[in-house]
């Protein structure tokens, strides 16, 4: 399998570009904007990873990384040379911020039902945005985008034992905030 990828990708350049785009813009996509925080921004992430990607295409080697592996880690090493030189953190505090604020696309029955679930969304947003980026960055990715563990390891470029304990204690810190917060485990 893994020769036949290299080898499509090598003589069909365009023809597998263009398969890889079309079965992963939108995953690139959700990823950019749950990291960067802005539509807009991820955007232009989903330009700039498939011009890194057509770029690299021939270096790309299936024996190391799985093809969605591969895309998730240039998407996040984008996102993350992104947000450094942004060098806001507020800013991208306050775009999670106006995100969660928009009204939800499936309205609820009850109109207070749907304000406490968006307050409780905004919270559980600035208490993702309090952690330290190994931990946002593992809970993103893992409840987001819904990665298992060995793929967030592998994106992340850690041990899979760390990806655990870094999820373990992401989740701990994010209780004991929503538990300060006045939120129990019970309303989530």
């Amino acid at each position: 399998m893994a020769e036949k990828v290299q080898a499509q990708h090598r003589s069909d350049k365009e023809g597998f570009f263009e398969q890889i785009f079309t079965q992963y813009s939108d995953y690139v996509y959700r990823l950019a904007v749950a990291v960067l925080g802005d539509q807009a921004e991820a955007e232009d992430a989903v330009q700039e990873v498939f011009l890194r990607v057509y770029r690299a295409l021939e270096h790309y080697d299936p024996q190391k990384a799985g093809l969605s592996t591969w895309l998730y880690q240039i998407t996040l090493n984008y996102c993350r040379s992104r947000l450094r030189w942004r060098r806001v953190r507020a800013v991208f505090q306050q775009k999670v911020k106006e995100e969660v604020a928009r009204p939800d696309t499936v309205p609820t029955p009850h109109p207070e039902e749907q304000v406490l679930q968006s307050e409780l969304r905004q919270i559980i947003w600035q208490g993702i945005n309090k952690l330290k980026e190994g931990y946002r960055l593992v809970l993103i990715l893992h409840y987001y985008m819904d990665m298992p563990a060995s793929e967030i390891a592998t994106v992340l470029q850690i041990p899979e034992g760390t990806v655990y304990s870094r999820l373990h204690n992401a989740r701990r810190r994010l209780r004991e905030y929503l538990k300060r917060q006045g939120i129990s485990s019970d309303e989530l």
